[in-house]
């Protein structure tokens, strides 16, 4: 059985209730390394903890627990008779982030949804474009957001926002041409990106986001 456990490519740990660890697995390195211990050495207190309550009771005891880039489903076991809890890891980093998606399409069909009755209800174009810059924002738990009108002249108004400094929506304009992401947005016909304006070499940082120090 030990041998089984040895191999076992999830974690598996035994851990006495004065908190040290009696046993470990090859694949319990990410979790001792979270929990800052070792072989023959005490757990962290809040995981101590669950172990004595373990111990003394008769029920089992659930955490996750995030190791690195890894979410672990660590599950504490009662040993009747014994002074110990077994402890096993199972490891549903894919789980949590196919969760994830899941709450954001839902937040984002749920903004759909409310963007379509703002329309309804909003008198004017620009009112509902006030709306949406807010409900986006929210959305996305973004702390600025903008919409954009191409002029004649090849620049670019901001004809809605949030978060800007007053003065700035309905009268800011961002230069157009492909040395702008506003530009190169409308010449590429795809979404842009940028992750770091400190390292984009493909067009250069508006002065609107220079002024709000807007990194990315």
């Amino acid at each position: 059985m030990e041998q089984l456990a040895y191999q076992n490519p999830n974690p598996v740990l035994r851990a006495g209730a004065d908190g040290k660890i009696i046993y470990s697995n090859n694949a319990s390195e990410a979790l001792l390394k979270k929990w800052d211990t070792g072989m023959g050495e005490k757990l962290p207190p809040s995981i101590e903890n669950l172990v004595k309550k373990v111990v003394k009771g008769t029920s089992h005891e659930k955490i996750e627990v995030r190791a690195g880039k890894k979410v672990y489903l660590v599950t504490f076991y009662p040993v009747p008779g014994e002074d110990y809890a077994n402890i096993y890891g199972f490891e549903i980093t894919g789980q949590k982030k196919l969760e994830q998606k899941l709450r954001i399409k839902e937040k984002q069909y749920d903004a759909l949804y409310t963007l379509g009755r703002i329309a309804l209800k909003c008198e004017s174009l620009q009112a509902f474009l006030d709306e949406s810059v807010k409900l986006i924002a929210k959305t996305l738990d973004l702390e600025f957001c903008k919409i954009l009108e191409l002029k004649p002249d090849g620049n670019f108004l901001v004809i809605a926002g949030t978060g800007w400094k007053p003065g700035y929506v309905g009268f800011a304009f961002v230069k157009g041409g492909k040395w702008s992401q506003a530009g190169y947005t409308i010449f590429s016909k795809v979404p842009v990106i940028v992750k770091n304006f400190a390292e984009e070499n493909r067009f250069e940082a508006p002065e609107i986001l220079r002024e709000h120090n807007i990194a990315s």
